[in-house]
Order: C-alpha cells, then structure tokens, then sequence
C-alpha cells in the first residue's frame, strides 16, 4: 500500500511540475513583446498601470 501512494504522490508531483511549465510558458510568450507599464504619480497617491496585449488593462 505505501508503495502506490508514493508512486501516486510523484505522479502528482510530476503533473504539478509540467503545468507549471506550460503556465509559465504562456505567462512570458515573447512572440508579441508589447508590454507597457505606465507608473503615475498624483501626489497623495501612486499607481502602476499595465498594459498587456493578452490580458484586459490592470491597474
């Protein structure tokens, strides 16, 4: 019994660590490199404004 639940438990490990990967991956595809950030500075407060081309707006 405790030999399956290690084998199951890299199994786990090893699908954890491939998603990983690909979500990484995806997370810094440089086939379109516009990445803008816009830092704004008004006094009593400040704000950081990114622009990606495959995500909406974030501030």
């Amino acid at each position: 019994m405790m030999i399956k639940q290690g084998k199951f438990l890299w199994l786990i490990l090893a699908l954890l660590f491939l998603t990983n990967i690909f979500v990484w991956q995806k997370t810094f595809d440089l086939t379109n490199p516009k990445l803008e950030v816009v830092f704004f500075d008004v006094g009593q407060g400040d704000a950081i404004f990114i622009e990606c081309p495959f995500l909406p707006h974030r501030i």
